[in-house]
């Protein structure tokens, strides 16, 4: 009626981490790339968490289908490479990782407390 628009949140999945613009859906092709297609997608997830020092913690999340040396050898590589802002925190594996009926991780269902 007043023909304004009210924006109710982000379209994308960024999240800012220190100050900085970060896209957990980009790391996520990275540790696909750093995997050597030991990773596929819908087995793992890059997950924005609320944090009181830096807006937001990211934590990897996997399905328990991925093997726990695929799982150390993916992060070992990238965190010799990723920048302050873009760290992960500790990896958590789930066993019911939550997927749309196409196969996408479903990052809000995560209970990873």
């Amino acid at each position: 009626e007043s023909n304004r628009l009210t924006p109710l949140g982000r379209a994308d999945t960024l999240v800012k981490v220190l100050g900085e613009l970060v896209d957990p859906e980009a790391i996520e092709r990275e540790l696909a790339e750093l995997s050597e297609g030991k990773l596929q997608p819908g087995m793992y997830a890059v997950v924005a968490l609320r944090d009181a020092r830096s807006e937001h913690a990211l934590v990897p999340v996997f399905d328990q289908s991925v093997a726990a040396e695929v799982i150390a050898s993916v992060l070992s590589k990238y965190a010799a490479r990723a920048p302050g802002f873009r760290r992960l925190k500790e990896a958590r594996v789930l066993p019911d990782f939550p997927r749309s009926p196409l196969g996408k991780p479903l990052r809000n269902q995560m209970r990873l407390d």
